[in-house]
């Protein structure tokens, strides 16, 4: 854990830091406070991102404010209402920012991390493919950035490994048994692709169609996340379509 959070502080010290950047990363972090959930009793703050374990915790920060109700539960099932929802029914966004920032720094923040492009195919197959109401996850989704050098996380879980690596967060706050419920239950709302945690074998078969020049191009937009959290993208490149043979098929087609 200590060397994932020197990974992210290097990276971030590595940045510029001109007064304009910092100006930019005080209005950021702004932003950041308010997208987490915290939990006072237990000095403990979650900045969630989403198609990364996020669904577990919100239902276990859901369950710890007493809002999963048999009621709430069949109207999940049913896709009538989301599960960070129920979550900010009982802890809601921060209106009282001055009051966020001196609370923040004595609480536990944490993160759960998970490799770039196996994140964007998991949200691809969870709300984009196959579904008529694609446009409005377009909208909604995507325009948002987490920002991890404007707010010191001490815990950074990773998706990969997150089932051994929950136990130890759960086990530090208490939360275990909590954690066991959640992982007991099998409802399963309509909106959410059955298969959502992306598998090996469907990275290579998505990919494969994808052309390398364009994976360079999302690489990019995504660079940041692949330096801060050390993962590598050499694997997905090799899954990809080589641009130079397409381009010659194409010319003797």
């Amino acid at each position: 854990m200590k060397r994932r959070q020197m990974t992210v502080m290097d990276q971030c010290h590595k940045s510029d830091n001109t007064k304009i950047k910092k100006i930019q990363q005080t209005s950021r972090l702004l932003k950041v406070l308010k997208k987490l959930f915290i939990k006072k009793e237990r000095k403990l703050a979650w900045c969630p991102i989403y198609k990364a374990g996020s669904t577990t915790w919100m239902e276990i920060f859901a369950t710890t404010g007493g809002v999963m109700t048999p009621e709430h539960r069949l109207r999940l099932s049913k896709g009538l209402i989301q599960m960070n929802q129920l979550a900010r029914m009982v802890y809601p966004k921060t209106t009282d920012i001055n009051n966020t920032v001196k609370v923040v720094p004595e609480m536990t923040r944490f993160i759960i991390v998970r490799q770039p492009f196996e994140r964007i195919l998991s949200a691809y197959r969870d709300k984009l493919e196959h579904r008529k109401d694609r446009k409005f996850y377009y909208r909604r989704y995507g325009h948002h950035k987490m920002c991890p050098c404007e707010l010191n996380y001490q815990i950074i879980l990773k998706m990969e490994s997150l089932e051994e690596e929950q136990l130890f967060l759960a086990t530090k706050f208490n939360l275990l048994d909590y954690l066991f419920a959640v992982n007991s239950t099998h409802w399963l709302p309509q909106n959410t692709n059955p298969n959502s945690r992306t598998e090996h074998k469907y990275a290579q078969q998505y990919y494969r169609e994808v052309p390398k020049q364009l994976l360079q191009e999302v690489y990019m937009l995504y660079e940041a996340d692949f330096l801060l959290f050390d993962y590598s993208s050499k694997e997905y490149f090799a899954f990809a379509k080589d641009d130079t043979k397409q381009e010659a098929a194409e010319s003797f087609g």
